[in-house]
C-alpha cells in the first residue's frame, strides 16, 4: 500500500477595506462607511453590506479566488465620495490578500431638506430625491438627466447632503414615501 499526501490548499483569499479622511497624515480612519462587494464578471453582489468600524476597517472578508469590485453605497456624514466609483481587486494564488485604502474628502458645503406632508405638517421618511445640475431634469422627454447624487429622507423626514463645490442645482423627488 502506498500513501500519498496531497495538500488541499484553499482556493480563497481575503479582502480588507480601510476607509480614511483624505489629506490626513497619518490617515484618519472613518467609521460608518458602507460598501458592497460584487463579482466583476456578473456584477452579482456577494454577501450583505459591510460597514467600517471605529478603526476604519472592514474585514477580513473571505472570498473565493476571482475578480471583484467594491462599491461605496453610503459614506460618513460630513464627507463626500465619487458617485458610482468602484474599486477593483483580484484574489488568486499569487495575491491571496487584497487591502483597499479608500479616501473620503471632507465636505465644504451642505444643505438640509425636510420632506413634510402638506396637509398635516408631519415629516415624511423614505422620500428619495435627486440633485441635478441647474436646468437639468430627469423628466425631460428628449434628454432625461442623471442625478449628480441621490439621497433619501431619514426617519425624521430629513436629508442632509454634503457637497464638494458650491453651485446652482435642481432637486427632484424621484420616489415618494410610502402612504
Amino acid at each position: 500500500t502506498v500513501y500519498v499526501n496531497i495538500p488541499n490548499d484553499p482556493m480563497e483569499g481575503t479582502l480588507r477595506i480601510f476607509k480614511y479622511e483624505e489629506g490626513t497624515d497619518p490617515k484618519a480612519p472613518l467609521a460608518g462607511a458602507v460598501f458592497t462587494i460584487h463579482r466583476a464578471d456578473t456584477d452579482e453582489q456577494i454577501g450583505d453590506q459591510y460597514t467600517t468600524g471605529p478603526d476604519g476597517y472592514i474585514g477580513p472578508v473571505s472570498l473565493p479566488y476571482g475578480e471583484y469590485y467594491v462599491k461605496e453605497v453610503s459614506f460618513p456624514a460630513g464627507y463626500i465620495t465619487s458617485k458610482g466609483a468602484t474599486h477593483p481587486f483580484t484574489l488568486n494564488g499569487e495575491n491571496t490578500e487584497a487591502v483597499l485604502e479608500i479616501a473620503n474628502e471632507k465636505a465644504e458645503y451642505s444643505f438640509r431638506l425636510h420632506k413634510i406632508n402638506g396637509d398635516t405638517g408631519d415629516r415624511l421618511a423614505g422620500a428619495r430625491f435627486g440633485l441635478f445640475a441647474d436646468g437639468e431634469s430627469p423628466y425631460d422627454i428628449q434628454n432625461p438627466a442623471e442625478p449628480i447624487l441621490e439621497f433619501e429622507t431619514n426617519t425624521n423626514g430629513v436629508a442632509t447632503v454634503m457637497l464638494e463645490n458650491p453651485g446652482d442645482f435642481d432637486i427632484y423627488e424621484l420616489q415618494a414615501p410610502e402612504g
